[in-house]
């Protein structure tokens, strides 16, 4: 939604309610609870009226089945979701109004037209959207789709390091074949995998941590900077010598990787493959050290 739509569609809202302001001044009422009941009437034919207009247009974001699976991105994007979210919300307070008013005004002349005022703004609202989807700014909607894309990469790719990292589930976990998928997209149409997260690590550490050997490799071929090092100064070559991931330090060590760096404890890979008895690890630095 543009923020010209955004502001037309308030503003028509907002003339509703000043119109029957105008109206009951014009006949010297008396404020009592009908008359303010009616204004918060309004308010909340408003609110209904603006939330759910901009669901509405949100519809243009939403991405087919084949779209989706070719972006490896989800259907309905996570920022639309989120706005979405407001839909059984707006049916819970009109399912709330409708009987208050029912109930409240049933020998009040109120009754015979609360829901005009209730329906009023939301009329007025979709009444706007006609020349919206008619004369809909095509260069605008593109760029949109285009951010959209981009923070869902940007949150999936999220999603899957905080499961390898240990943060979303009580042990690490390997990327599934859709995640690594996912990932393999990404990195394959020009994804940076030295992307930090957090400010404080890329894919490439807790990968290496989890034991996902193939995440590794392919995070490697795609040129993965293999000395990183975390705000704890740990290093995809520490986190799998700590834990003992033989083959992912092979990959590391094969490619580059500086053996004698140290975490912030002082402790070099080597040190915790000896610490916690990794042999195979340990030969693994004969020939360098």
């Amino acid at each position: 939604m543009t923020k010209n739509n955004l502001y037309a569609s308030i503003s028509v809202g907002f003339i509703a309610l000043f119109f029957l302001a105008y109206e009951f001044t014009n006949k010297n009422f008396v404020w009592d609870i009908f008359i303010i009941y009616s204004i918060i009437l309004l308010i909340i034919g408003e609110f209904i009226a603006i939330t759910t207009t901009i669901n509405i247009q949100n519809s243009v974001y939403i991405r087919s089945e084949e779209e989706a699976l070719k972006l490896a991105l989800p259907k309905i994007p996570f920022e639309i979701k989120k706005a979405l979210k407001f839909i059984p919300l707006n049916i819970v307070i009109l399912l709330i109004t409708v009987f208050t008013s029912i109930y409240y005004f049933s020998d009040d002349p109120l009754k015979s037209y609360w829901y005009i005022i209730l329906f009023l703004p939301l009329t007025i609202h979709l009444l706007s959207l006609i020349p919206y989807f008619l004369f809909s700014d095509t260069a605008f909607i593109e760029s949109k789709k285009k951010a959209l894309d981009i923070d869902d990469r940007h949150t999936t790719i999220i999603k899957i390091g905080k499961k390898l990292a240990n943060k979303e589930s009580k042990y690490c976990r390997k990327t599934n074949t859709k995640q690594y998928q996912t990932i393999l997209h990404y990195l394959d149409n020009g994804q940076n995998p030295d992307e930090v997260f957090e400010n404080r690590y890329t894919l490439l550490l807790p990968s290496s941590c989890c034991g996902d050997e193939k995440l590794v490799k392919s995070l490697i071929k795609h040129g993965s900077n293999i000395n990183f090092r975390s705000s704890l100064g740990m290093t995809a070559l520490i986190l799998a010598c700590k834990h003992g991931f033989y083959e992912i330090a092979l990959s590391l060590i094969e490619n580059g990787a500086d053996v004698n760096i140290k975490d912030l404890d002082g402790n070099t890979a080597l040190f915790y493959a000896q610490k916690n008895g990794y042999e195979d690890i340990v030969e693994l630095f004969k020939p360098i050290v």
